[in-house]
């Protein structure tokens, strides 16, 4: 089976599970004395915690939801904490800034009497608590990294002798700071205020940073210095400082080192004087402790004195004069990485996992940029897609909350995969994800467990189940420019006008076919037992490198997007459900065939492998610039009825839900709540309009969302003028004057739509009538400001689009011609300008600097230019028919009724007369 390029590697071995017994076993906090219990009582593996003590020697501890569940070596014995002691500057720095004492991380420390060099000025405690300071280096604050004791030193001054003006001690041990830990063997601090503590007193700091701040049932900290700050923060791309000794020009010493020593290490992993488990500048392709945690930190210290920190296994594990190694960021190898595996792995596997081991996190992606897709597969509960009790895509909800690097989070909706390659029965669950900013992004994932949970738009609905909980982190790099299709551009979106725009691209015009609105009843999809279509002519337009399936299955489906796509079609309407509507021959449910090849009446079990096939297919048409227009209803009996019997009910919303989530990262899509809707069949505007937000509701990407209508445009779509759910109208009408109406009444409503003409019914395109619908349709609804999708006389039956070449052909020559010479998303209808006899022609217009009239057929006119008087314009002639500049270019004179001449060839024809200011 061949499919499009992807690779596949991975970022984490360990699943961020909240710890087995979870419910059963409350985090606790130590009073005077930890609170000891037996591995065996909390079910843990005792034999993985005596390989951590026998791996790490020295003396230390593990605590595991509050509790001392191993021990080694002397427990009471105080010791120099080293490096490790760094983090506990940091946290007596937000205790500053939490009391007023300093204004923020951002404060230049020269506000407290410091001789400082020019070049450091602008140094601030960020600078200083990230090694990125270059005091005693040669560079400026900010510009790299250097792991600098001398800049340590100058941290730790500051901050106790000129803002507390108190020892480290009297400071840390105060009773509204550090004080409630109750420090069992006391808590000290030798002359360069390095800390001086047991091992079971430093697992307190540990346990006080896990739990962000919180002692027991006080908040020492506000939890917000743990989110803003306990993460990296050193740039990843930052550089190294160059090489230079030591300028310790302030004649301070060192806290315990050089100004350039230990490690390069730290781009992308440090923060805070913590170490991250990310990808940083010197291991890009790999996380830094691989068998770990993607929430996992640690402390750092010389002569084995550090800690780990893992959140989300309610783990600590603190270490004084250990065998730890030296930081090795991605080696699997690592003692850090090898501890750290060891303490997730002694958490036996959860009540509600059906795993026998730990899950893995994967994700796949081909190229990781900017508006690439991006897959995580998470693996969890067991199922089949034709399963019930808990039927896996409606008692369970997957939801993943990325978090974007300048800020932006995105709630984007998950599904069950089966086994991940389009087999019905597995223990795969999928979140589809296209980034929208390069950088390092976070996910958290939601997932939860109840009846119809996956309909409820309460994030706390339900149980926790599996893998909820998880976290991470990775990397997105810049967009490709030379991407094919919507891949160099982006997501098309609302502009605020009445067109839509490309992300990082040009505004849009839609040039698209209407027909066959069954075009996924396709030979080549598995499980359509009434298929029509095998769109055998476009065979031949497969290429080597196309996507595919069965040897073969997908050749034509994807042979017609590529012939499409070579005549510059730019959209297909796509019906993914017609039960009992017109074709009966499409829909994305599995489960049993009754006697005349429909689904019998199931529509909670969604068909994964037809599904993955649809996919590749959508996937290939945003490769080939294709929109995938989805019309999600019909209005014939029965097929408004099938779901919910025409209401939003738990089928209506599931469905939404369901293609939401599997194809709502395509990058130019929209949402058609259903074709032909009136004022007359028994979907209600007031119904309507709860589908629409719903669907926002639910689609991280706010996409579009219209609804089709028969009848009247205006009259049929009164009920929805000013409502913001709908971004763009879809007329079934032969009356383009309803492109300008519409265009002045949603305007005037405070919500320009775009304007969709979907539909010329019944005037169909058929193979003589390209002529009149260039004359009477496309130039006019282009030149009105609205956008075209052709219906085809196959209809239900098309499969050459071949056959409506011409069409195509006179599509595009228009809309080329708008988008090389006007600046249409800025332009207005002015016909009223044009002066004739008889012709009825259209203006465009930019009032003063372009115009753009069209004459279906030639008769002397003029165009009002009385409001430009002084301005030149350069006078051409386009012909539609052909798609090219004719004659020779003239230079006229606003301020006049201008008389437009005569065309160079052909006056019997209709012409294109643009005007540009010159």
């Amino acid at each position: 089976m061949k499919f499009l390029p992807t690779s596949l590697f991975l970022i984490a071995l360990m699943l961020l599970l909240p710890c087995s017994y979870a419910d059963d076993i409350p985090a606790t906090y130590p009073g005077k004395e930890w609170t000891i219990k037996t591995p065996t009582e909390l079910g843990l593996d005792t034999s993985k915690l005596d390989e951590i003590a026998q791996r790490l020697r020295g003396r230390g501890c593990v605590i595991y939801k509050g509790y001392v569940v191993k021990t080694w070596g002397d427990q009471a014995e105080k010791g120099d904490w080293m490096s490790s002691s760094k983090p506990v500057i940091s946290t007596m720095l937000f205790f500053a800034i939490q009391e007023g004492k300093i204004q923020s991380v951002n404060t230049p420390i020269r506000e407290y009497g410091w001789n400082l060099l020019p070049k450091d000025q602008g140094m601030t405690f960020h600078h200083l608590a990230n090694m990125i300071s270059e005091y005693a280096r040669p560079g400026q604050p900010g510009k790299a990294f250097a792991y600098n004791d001398f800049a340590i030193n100058l941290y730790r001054l500051t901050l106790f002798d000129r803002v507390f003006k108190e020892s480290a001690e009297k400071v840390a041990n105060d009773p509204n700071r550090l004080g409630p830990l109750q420090f069992q063997d006391g808590l000290s601090f030798n002359k360069k205020v390095r800390t001086k503590a047991s091992v079971r007193d430093f697992a307190r700091l540990g346990w006080f940073w896990l739990n962000k701040g919180k002692w027991e049932d006080r908040r020492l900290l506000q939890e917000d210095f743990f989110e803003k700050y306990v993460k990296p923060h050193v740039p990843k791309d930052l550089p190294h400082t160059q090489k230079a000794g030591d300028n310790d020009y302030l004649e301070i010493g060192s806290y315990g080192g050089g100004s350039d020593h230990f490690t390069r290490f730290g781009p992308g992993i440090y923060g805070y004087n913590f170490w991250f488990n990310s990808m940083g500048r010197d291991h890009p392709d790999a996380i830094t402790w691989p068998d770990a945690p993607l929430d996992a930190y640690m402390t750092v210290g010389a002569g084995g004195n550090s800690m780990v920190i893992l959140p989300s296994q309610s783990i600590v594990v603190a270490a004084a004069r250990a065998d730890w190694g030296n930081p090795q960021p991605g080696k699997k190898s690592s003692a850090m990485n090898e501890v750290m595996r060891l303490a997730c792995a002694a958490i036996p596997a959860p009540k509600h996992a059906n795993a026998a081991t730990v899950p893995k996190i994967y994700m796949m992606s081909g190229t990781n940029q900017k508006w690439q897709l991006c897959t995580f597969d998470f693996e969890g509960p067991q199922s089949t897609e034709t399963s019930n009790n808990p039927n896996p895509f409606l008692d369970y909800r997957l939801q993943v909350l990325f978090r974007s690097p300048g800020g932006q989070t995105l709630s984007v909706p998950g599904f069950f995969a089966g086994d991940g390659q389009g087999g019905g029965a597995g223990k795969i669950w999928r979140v589809h994800f296209t980034p929208n900013e390069p950088g390092d992004w976070t996910f958290k994932v939601s997932f939860r467990q109840g009846p119809q949970i996956a309909i409820d738009l309460n994030p706390d609905a339900g149980q926790p189940a599996a893998f909820d909980g998880t976290a991470g982190q990775f990397s997105v790099k810049d967009r490709d420019s030379e991407a094919p299709g919507f891949f160099k551009w982006g997501r098309l979106q609302s502009a605020d006008c009445h067109y839509f725009k490309f992300a990082d691209g040009p505004y849009w015009l839609k040039g698209g076919a209407d027909s066959p609105e069954d075009f996924l009843a396709y030979t080549g999809f598995q499980d359509t037992p009434r298929a029509t279509h095998a769109y055998a002519p476009h065979s031949k337009d497969w290429r080597d490198g196309d996507p595919d399936w069965n040897d073969g299955a997908g050749k034509g489906i994807i042979g017609a997007l590529n012939y499409l796509a070579s005549e510059e079609v730019n959209s297909i309407y796509v019906m993914p459900m017609n039960i009992g509507g017109d074709g009966k021959n499409v829909w994305p449910y599995a489960g049993k065939i009754d006697p005349k090849g429909n689904p019998a009446n199931d529509n909670l079990h969604f068909d994964i492998g037809k599904l993955r096939e649809w996919d590749i297919v959508f996937n290939h048409a945003q490769q080939m610039g294709i929109l995938v227009h989805f019309v999600l209803n019909e209005a014939e009996e029965p097929n408004k009825r099938e779901l919910d019997d025409a209401t939003l009910g738990v089928e209506r919303k599931l469905y939404y839900r369901e293609l939401i989530a599997r194809f709502g990262h395509l990058l130019a899509l929209q949402w058609n709540l259903c074709e032909e809707y009136n004022l007359n069949i028994e979907l209600p505007p007031e119904m309507l309009k709860a589908c629409a937000e719903y669907i926002h509701a639910v689609d991280p990407y706010d996409s579009p969302v219209t609804v089709h209508h028969a009848g009247g445009a205006i009259k049929a779509w009164k009920p929805f003028l000013g409502f913001p759910g709908f971004a763009v109208t879809s007329f079934q009408t032969r009356d383009v004057n309803a492109v300008e109406e519409w265009r002045a009444l949603s305007k005037q409503a405070g919500h320009p739509q775009v304007i969709g003409m979907d539909e010329f019914f019944p005037d169909k395109a058929n193979a003589e009538n390209a002529d009149r619908h260039r004359r009477e349709y496309i130039w006019p609804i282009y030149l009105s400001g609205g956008q075209i999708e052709f219906i085809l006389e196959d209809l239900l039956k098309t499969e050459d689009f071949r056959k409506y070449e011409p069409h195509w052909r006179m599509m595009r020559h228009a809309r080329n011609f708008m988008q090389d010479n006007l600046p249409f998303w800025e332009m207005v209808p002015q016909d009223d300008r044009l002066h004739t006899k008889s012709v009825k022609g259209e203006v465009f217009a930019l009032p003063g600097k372009v115009y753009a009239v069209y004459l279906p057929h030639w008769e002397p006119c003029r165009l009002n230019l009385n409001d430009s008087a002084g301005i030149s314009y350069e006078m051409s002639w386009f012909n539609p028919r052909n798609g090219k500049f004719e004659g020779d270019k003239t230079i006229v004179s606003g301020g006049t009724d201008l008389e437009l001449g005569t065309p160079p060839t052909e006056k019997a024809e209709d012409w294109v007369v643009l005007l540009k200011k010159k």
